[in-house]
């Protein structure tokens, strides 16, 4: 009985030789010679050129984007206008009218939305606002002062 020649299970060339029919030693590679993207696999003397032109643009990160930006969210139609009563407090003689003892101060008029309690609060102040925290309306409140808010709050 004759037996059929057949095909080797494996086409890899296992000779002794250093390119094994692939042309150049790079050859048989996923990519091929082109050497990658960017600066990848190219000589340095090709690379220290580079970074004697522009430095700027290989060494260090650059910049920062929100990961609000990747999700497609408008930022700025989140971002609200906001003050902390200590802020206020240290500001009062020059953005509030005196009344007597106390400061009067819009914060509507300075475009500012909300009154929030960080910091002290060691002056009489009348705050009139859209919004206010709980905190921030107790410690005027404490120093002897109020916070009028506004019965329809700006959008």
């Amino acid at each position: 009985m004759i037996t059929k020649r057949k095909r080797k299970k494996s086409r890899k060339m296992r000779g002794r030789t250093r390119h094994q029919g692939r042309g150049i030693t790079k050859g048989h590679k996923k990519h091929g010679i082109r050497g990658g993207k960017g600066n990848s696999n190219r000589d340095n003397a090709e690379k220290l050129k580079r970074f004697k032109i522009a430095p700027e643009k290989f060494l260090g990160k650059y910049g920062f984007t929100s990961p609000k930006a990747y999700r497609g969210i408008n930022v700025e139609k989140y971002k609200e206008n906001v003050v902390n009563v200590g802020r206020l407090d240290a500001m009062a003689d020059r953005i509030g009218e005196q009344k007597g003892d106390a400061y009067v101060i819009d914060l509507k008029k300075l475009g500012i939305r909300k009154l929030l309690g960080s910091g002290k609060v060691t002056k009489k102040l009348i705050v009139r606002v859209d919004e206010a925290s709980e905190i921030a309306i107790k410690k005027i409140e404490e120093a002897g002062g109020k916070v009028e808010l506004s019965e329809t709050p700006a959008a």
